[in-house]
């Protein structure tokens, strides 16, 4: 098991109300992982890695209008994103779709057999978009599917290819849901048998025949990380790790150099860091639903980090705005590094909070390398992590008793000043007001158990302590009257 820093009450701030059940990280000392083997149509991309589901929204089928298999993408919930099941030739780009495959003739028109259903105020389209060097030639061949049909059905349609001007390469999308959003949850489409006529050349792999297996990599369960892309060209760095603070398992990332394609990389060497984030597979980090307000962010952290890069843990709290229809940042907290750190070392850190809101989202972010536009990685950083957890305030008329670490804080309520005394050395005592925010900490005590601290400044109210002794963390409502 985990050592745990149990919380012995807590509370809501905004109501003061006790609240026994504040909630805490799934998976927070990285003990349960998985891996994920998903099958992908030879010659496509697909959106099954942006999925949390074993088995993705595009799966390989029996029920093919011809041969042995067709493929059906399905519009799902991952997390609290809507991902629509998408085929693809090319990479996505704005407004477009960049690459393809090489294709040189002029086909009058290509068809497929498809069966599908599709929720209302939704579209399924499928997409063909021919090139030369480059840039569009023609217009794009573009079926759309609305509505139920539950047999195979062909459709047909133009090319508008000329054979003066033939192109040198063909993309495709292919999708369950709009382009856009809304998509909506359960739209289907099941494909198959795709062709050109008047074409000696075939449309790659259009009878779905042909499958890999593709390996995700493993990620901790409740979290993903890049390496849940690697099928399109990034490297694991990612790993579980018996080099651990507690129990089996932690979580270990490097940053290393590789070349990477679009539209993850740039197709020449670049330098990259390891990556993991709370919630299911989707790069715009969706995060998990979580409605409670936290003092303060813990973890255990080690590693060894070049001199110019760091290493960071952010957490953010946010909020769903139904007028502007983006989350609101209700809090921020975070950590980071750029020196290395030996043995694990507790670090804490306290939520910033620019609103009084309860949150619905909780997003977390590991990386070994730098945050935000301009941040250097260097290649070479090793970062551990292990036991990830939050600080609560306290219930009210609760007071913190241990027969073994007794701590006192008198007198409390207080015109100004405090005696915190304890049985321990006493590393870090930080004061929070209502709102989350950290008004104040000191570290360099004078005295080893015994401290004397002047509040006289502080505006009157109520203040939560927060007192860490080691591996150890207690937490107690302050009263400045």
């Amino acid at each position: 098991m985990k050592t745990k820093n149990f919380l012995l009450t807590f509370v809501l701030i905004g109501t003061i109300a006790l609240n026994v059940d504040a909630q805490q990280i799934p998976n927070s000392g990285f003990e349960n992982w998985s891996m994920k083997i998903i099958n992908e149509p030879n010659g496509f991309s697909t959106s099954n890695m942006r999925v949390s589901t074993d088995t993705g929204n595009v799966t390989k089928v029996t029920d093919s209008y011809h041969g042995l298999f067709a493929a059906k993408l399905e519009t799902v919930l991952s997390g609290n994103q809507t991902i629509s099941g998408m085929l693809l030739i090319g990479t996505p780009g704005n407004q477009s779709i960049n690459g393809g495959v090489p294709f040189t003739e002029t086909p009058d028109s290509i068809s497929g057999y498809v069966k599908y259903n599709i929720q209302p105020n939704d579209t399924a389209f499928f997409i063909v978009i021919f090139k030369k060097n480059g840039t569009i030639i023609g217009q794009p061949a573009i079926a759309t599917f609305t509505g139920s049909q539950l047999d195979y059905k062909r459709f047909s349609i133009p090319t508008y290819l000329s054979a003066s001007n033939p192109p040198d390469s063909l993309a495709t999308i292919i999708t369950s849901s709009n382009m856009d959003p809304p998509q909506m949850v359960g739209s289907t489409l099941t494909i198959d048998s795709i062709s050109f006529l008047n074409s000696s050349e075939q449309y790659p792999n259009g009878d779905f025949e042909n499958w890999t297996a593709v390996n995700s990599g493993e990620n901790p369960e409740s979290w993903s990380s890049y390496n849940n892309f690697i099928i399109n060209g990034i490297p694991e760095m990612s790993f579980k790790t018996t080099d651990a603070h507690s129990g089996v398992f932690g979580l270990r990332l490097i940053s290393l150099t590789a070349v990477v394609p679009p539209p993850f990389g740039t197709g020449v060497t670049d330098t990259l860091a390891g990556y993991v984030f709370l919630g299911a597979s989707n790069m715009d980090n969706p995060g998990i639903s979580f409605t409670d307000r936290p003092i303060s962010m813990q973890a255990f952290v080690k590693g060894t980090i070049f001199t110019g890069s760091e290493a960071y843990i952010m957490a953010t709290l946010r909020k769903w705005n139904n007028t502007t229809h983006v989350r609101d940042e209700v809090a921020f907290t975070m950590y980071s590094t750029g020196s290395s750190i030996p043995d694990y070392t507790q670090i804490s850190t306290a939520f910033n909070y620019s609103m009084p809101d309860t949150p619905d989202t909780l997003e977390i972010v590991v990386m070994a390398g730098n945050l935000g536009p301009g941040g250097i990685i260097m290649p070479g950083n090793e970062f551990f992590i292990d036991d990830i957890s939050f600080t609560f305030p306290v219930g009210i008329d609760e007071t913190i008793k241990d027969s073994k670490h007794s701590i006192n804080i008198f007198p409390n309520p207080t015109s100004g000043k405090v005696t915190v005394s304890s049985s321990e050395k006493i590393n870090v005592i930080e004061l929070y007001n209502l709102l989350g925010e950290k008004v104040f900490m000191i570290s360099n005590f004078n005295q080893i158990t015994t401290n004397e601290l002047d509040f006289s400044d502080f505006q009157k109210g109520i203040y939560f302590m927060r007192i860490c002794n080691g591996a150890k963390i207690y937490t107690e409502k302050v009263v400045i009257h």
